[in-house]
């Protein structure tokens, strides 16, 4: 009777830890699916013909334009804006020939990519793939990316009367610089 009783208690304990391992891997794999896939699309994107004409377009706003000097990029940014763009906005405009719009570009790509560092859990996405996409020479356009970004907001505040924010950083923003720093410390 002793036996029969061990047993009776060891088969529910049995089938629960059965469960709850079930449970886990029920959760983990469709989630490992969804973040290798957002990751590969990245990488897609990553190797598309726009994501390199945006990243040298902003090179060369930044070495021609901006003359290399950081504290060029708010004036020479809202300068080019207004002559691409404008206010009120022209009646044709090429968004893929535009600054603004490749730095968007840009910024929606380290964004998605950050999304998936910092907000994806269990799984998360590993060191080993985001090293793959941002690396040591990725810090300096991250850089310029958050420059731009500061003088993107003042050319709307600016010019469409949208009544200067708060906080002055976007949530994008905060994850572009949580990302620098992440692979400042990682390089």
């Amino acid at each position: 009777m002793n036996q029969d009783y061990i047993v009776s208690c060891i088969i529910p304990i049995a089938s629960l830890i059965v469960a709850i391992i079930t449970l886990i891997v029920a959760i983990y794999i469709p989630r490992k699916i969804k973040i290798d896939q957002q990751f590969s699309s990245l990488i897609e994107q990553y190797r598309s013909p726009e994501i390199g004409y945006a990243i040298h377009s902003i090179f060369h706003f930044f070495v021609i334009d901006c003359e290399q000097n950081p504290d060029n990029i708010k004036k020479k940014y809202v300068e080019r804006f207004n002559e691409e763009i404008g206010f009120p906005m022209k009646d044709k405009i090429d968004p893929a020939k535009t600054l603004h719009f490749q730095r968007r570009l840009i910024s929606y790509f380290y964004w998605d990519l950050a999304k998936l560092i910092f907000e994806s859990r269990f799984p998360c996405l590993k060191k080993k793939q985001y090293s793959q996409m941002v690396e040591k020479n990725e810090l300096n356009l991250i850089n310029l990316i958050l420059h731009m970004s500061e003088a993107n907001i003042e050319c709307f505040v600016k010019y469409k009367n949208i009544p200067e924010l708060q906080d002055n950083e976007v949530s994008m923003n905060k994850l572009l610089k949580r990302l620098l720093n992440k692979t400042k410390n990682s390089v």
